[in-house]
């Protein structure tokens, strides 16, 4: 045999591996595609779970999720307001403008109250008009404070008061004045170890506190802060 057909049948020897080699990339480059595919796929169905589709803001769930993110590093007794605000008249909008400005309402109220919110807060969207704010007190500003479970003081309820009051005036200057709504606020405080004890957090005395401090808000003023 000459080198040359020695050189061909090593060649010809050799090709299998090659080919073999060549399919195993081919089968690995395919596993990293579909890997990305469900990497996004879990994370579309993760911002569906946790996400609000139109405002982006946490839901019931992400509310949750990221109140026992923040509660990790707080000490239980630091203490936490839990506001309940309600948009009134969205059903007049919608009916009267047509939903995608009702929609668009809802995204404008939902950017005014996140910027109005530090980070260190959470403001999540629980229903069509409902929304819910957690904030969370600076020990080191009320000076080693600590409160009973929903045992308002003055100061904090001043405090609280400052926050709703932040929020409504926000409302009132970035809310274009083309569309006549008003809205309703309540607040409760608590502790981040009472908030802790709960699963859901809508479902807790504090929550059900704030919703009727918001309802007793909206009772008292039917006209509520109206935006004009």
């Amino acid at each position: 045999m000459t080198m040359g057909e020695t050189l061909g049948a090593n060649h010809s020897q050799l090709d299998p591996g090659m080919e073999g080699r060549g399919d195993l990339m081919q089968q690995v480059e395919e596993l990293r595609r579909v890997i990305a595919e469900k990497d996004a796929e879990i994370a579309e169905l993760r911002e569906a779970l946790y996400y609000d589709d139109l405002t982006d803001l946490p839901n019931r769930r992400g509310l949750q999720m990221y109140f026992k993110g923040r509660a990790e590093n707080l000490d239980p007794l630091t203490p936490v307001a839990v506001i309940s605000l309600d948009v009134n008249g969205l059903k007049e909008v919608n009916d009267n403008y047509g939903h995608e400005v009702g929609d668009n309402l809802l995204l404008n109220v939902a950017g005014v109250l996140s910027s109005a919110m530090r980070d260190s807060d959470i403001v999540a969207r629980y229903g069509g008009d409902e929304f819910v704010m957690l904030v969370f007190f600076d020990q080191s500003q009320y000076d080693g404070l600590r409160v009973q479970p929903n045992h308002n003081t003055g100061m904090l309820v001043a405090s609280l008061d400052s926050v709703k009051d932040r929020i409504l005036k926000s409302l009132q200057e970035e809310t274009k004045k083309k569309i006549q709504v008003d809205y309703s606020a309540g607040a409760a405080l608590t502790t981040v170890g009472e908030l802790c004890k709960c699963e859901d957090i809508l479902r807790s005395s504090a929550m059900k506190q704030a919703d009727e401090a918001m309802y007793e808000n909206k009772r008292v003023n039917k006209q509520g802060r109206q935006i004009e």
